[in-house]
């Protein structure tokens, strides 16, 4: 009985100290629009990523919590968080998967998920 009270205080106290522990829902969709799935790009040169986001807006500044920002992973490792739509991405030779995922001010993922993904080789 002792072990379930303090279980349950324990639960409430994380859920006051932590109100989000899941996503949150939003209606906001990325795209990659350059370069296109599949495409061919230089090795060891910054290649230039273009995002479209609509239905979110990226955050203004440290105070700014209505919006979200961006996560970059090449091959499942995160490259960048960018506060830009336009991104420059090194890629060294090979084939690479490109993910972009939209998320919110304390970089957690949206339920579902807001991502994009391409892959690209890089010569």
């Amino acid at each position: 009985m002792v072990f379930c009270l303090v279980i349950g205080v324990g639960l409430l106290a994380g859920s006051v100290a932590f109100p989000r522990l899941s996503g949150s829902e939003t209606q906001a969709q990325v795209a990659i629009t350059a370069p296109q799935d599949g495409a061919a790009v230089p090795a060891n040169e910054p290649v230039v990523l273009t995002v479209d986001l609509t239905g979110g807006s990226l955050v203004s500044g440290p105070t700014d919590t209505t919006g979200g920002h961006l996560h970059v992973f090449v091959d499942n490792k995160v490259q960048s968080m960018p506060s830009s739509l336009r991104i420059r991405v090194p890629f060294e030779p090979g084939s690479h998967e490109v993910r972009i995922e939209y998320v919110d001010t304390q970089h957690l993922s949206f339920e579902p998920p807001v991502t994009d993904t391409i892959t690209i080789q890089a010569n």
